[in-house]
């Protein structure tokens, strides 16, 4: 009698904690996936006749040779960035998915930008989130009128986002935008950034049973929703090291500690790019006492990519 009350308890345990696994694996949640922009082209007559006034404002300035100005966003998340994903969840306030489609469409009719990139964080990025993320810039830009003339132009990019625990070792967020976008010109994944004390075994994910628990005390489609988006963000391998970028397994996370490394990864790959440090007025990952001075040495900055600086950035 012992042994099978023993051996039904251990199935009912069994049980719960497949249960819980599963609760806690990601399975039931719903990957929130990009789409196609919505919003038609702004028409090349209108593109025409921006630029017409701004040269008649300039010669009326008397500026006879204008150059010509175009007003851009360098610095553009999608609800693929882990903190975009939490602030748009219904549970904390928001109102769901906001894929690169919507950040096209944006830049395009809501905010009139001329030219934009994608810059969520690489360390949020899957190999699928990759893929859905060029196919979404290229998206942007087929919709274009005229491609000689577009009416905006939508970047390849992601945000290297390195965090220090002491001012000695914290360089900041850096925004990497590509300028090409066929597959021959594109890296096959994002580079993220090594956090100091963080071991390469370390997802800092917690464990799908305890995730299971977090999803049994809080039931919603929202929790299994960022269950999903963890798991699939920890399942991601790191890279092997001392293997060039170009050899890489396809499906692995790339990382780099300094801007020295992200440099050199960046040559390494070969394409054309621009690096754009992050706004230093904002963030509470700053440690008190941080400066640039160790980023203007020579083994932290390139000057070929580096040539910008994001003053402050709204949130």
């Amino acid at each position: 009698m012992a042994a099978r009350l023993g051996l039904a308890l251990g199935l009912l345990l069994a049980l719960a904690l497949g249960g819980l696994w599963g609760l806690g694996s990601g399975v039931l949640g719903s990957r929130w996936e990009n789409a196609e922009p919505t919003a038609p082209a702004v028409s090349a007559r209108t593109v025409a006749a921006r630029a017409a006034a701004q040269r008649r404002a300039a010669q009326s300035a008397g500026i006879g040779r204008p150059d010509q100005i175009l007003f851009g966003d360098l610095h553009v998340h999608t609800t693929f960035s882990p903190d975009a994903f939490m602030a748009a969840l219904p549970l904390t306030g928001g109102v769901g998915a906001h894929p690169v489609s919507d950040a096209c469409d944006f830049a395009r009719w809501c905010a009139g930008l001329d030219f934009w990139s994608i810059n969520d964080h690489a360390v949020g990025h899957t190999p699928w989130k990759w893929q859905q993320t060029i196919d979404g810039i290229r998206d942007c830009n087929a919709i274009a009128e005229s491609a000689e003339n577009p009416d905006t132009v939508a970047y390849l990019g992601w945000e290297w986002t390195q965090i220090g625990s002491t001012p000695d070792n914290h360089y900041g967020h850096k925004n990497v935008i590509v300028r090409g976008l066929d597959d021959p010109e594109i890296p096959t994944r994002p580079i993220a950034a090594r956090i100091p004390g963080v071991s390469d075994d370390d997802a800092g994910f917690p464990g799908p049973l305890a995730l299971g628990l977090w999803a049994l005390a809080n039931p919603s489609r929202d929790t299994l929703d960022s269950i999903r988006f963890m798991r699939e963000m920890g399942d991601v391998p790191d890279c092997p090291e001392g293997v060039s970028v170009r050899d890489l397994p396809r499906d692995c996370r790339d990382w780099a500690a300094t801007p020295a490394e992200l440099f050199a990864k960046l040559d390494a790959w070969g394409f054309e790019s621009m690096v754009i440090p992050h706004g230093t007025t904002w963030g509470f990952y700053t440690p008190l006492g941080s400066s640039w001075d160790k980023q203007l040495t020579s083994e932290q900055h390139d000057p070929k990519r580096q040539r910008l600086v994001e003053v402050m950035s709204g949130h």
